[in-house]
């Protein structure tokens, strides 16, 4: 199917496996450097944006950048 369709957004979760510190948190200016950088060599990497980051167990504890 990805190669029919091809991949255009990527979700993370577990974030907070990278840092404690990000767990719970909502917002993707709040997440730590650690995490960010990670993120952003992921993003490099692919060439895809990753829209939905899950920092703990609960729906709600989700950083999204679809907004």
């Amino acid at each position: 199917m990805v190669k029919l369709a091809g991949v255009n957004k990527l979700v993370l979760n577990f974030i907070q496996y990278i840092t404690s510190e990000d767990a719970g948190v909502t917002q993707f200016d709040k997440l730590s450097e650690k995490s960010k950088q990670f993120i952003q060599m992921i993003e490099c990497e692919t060439g895809i944006p990753m829209i939905l980051i899950g920092t703990r167990a609960r729906n709600d504890q989700v950083v999204d950048r679809s907004l």
